[in-house]
């Protein structure tokens, strides 16, 4: 019997479709260009897959749009903010992999409390998968790091209801509030 789930944590199929499809949407933020990624998910759906898989590609495709359209439309021009909107459109993996953009050029408290974010979206990867001992080491992680350096996120997010839902691992993210924009790759 095959798994009627796509999980990039036990399928190399599933994983490389994931990567593939986030380093196009990746490649299309940071070039002010959709084609990229809809280019590789056109690849990925014209290619021999699982169901499961088309279904996946199809949903991304989908919160791809919706997202880079919210950037484009809002002038949302740093990883940071774009980070924001992925998430809110629930690309929990896409948005760690751009904040990871912003956090590689960041320091101090500023730079943990990006890591808290990485390691927030973390857990709710882990949470689709139904992956609960990961998530809930995720959150842990999470949330010593944002209590002790979330302040300096204060003027672009709240985070209270993050932290609440991390703590109890709820099952629902919290839609972050882009407060504002703040260029951090200059």
């Amino acid at each position: 019997m095959t798994n009627q789930k796509f999980d990039p944590f036990i399928s190399r199929r599933a994983r490389d479709i994931r990567n593939g499809l986030s380093e196009a949407i990746i490649w299309s933020l940071d070039n002010n260009d959709a084609e990229p990624f809809r280019r590789a998910g056109k690849e990925f759906l014209a290619s021999d897959m699982a169901p499961v898989h088309h279904d996946y590609v199809r949903d991304r495709l989908g919160r791809y749009e919706q997202a880079f359209s919210e950037v484009q439309q809002r002038r949302l021009g740093d990883a940071f903010s774009q980070a924001i909107e992925l998430w809110n459109k629930g690309l929990f993996f896409e948005a760690h992999e751009r904040w990871e953009i912003t956090w590689r050029h960041a320091s101090g408290e500023w730079r943990m409390a990006i890591k808290g974010l990485i390691k927030a979206a973390g857990v709710y990867v882990h949470m689709e998968q139904d992956h609960e001992l990961a998530a809930k080491t995720l959150a842990g992680k999470a949330l010593a790091l944002l209590r002790e350096h979330g302040r300096t996120l204060s003027s672009l997010l709240d985070l209270r209801e993050l932290l609440e839902k991390l703590e109890t691992l709820h099952p629902v993210p919290p839609q972050l509030s882009n407060r504002g924009q703040r260029s951090v790759l200059k």
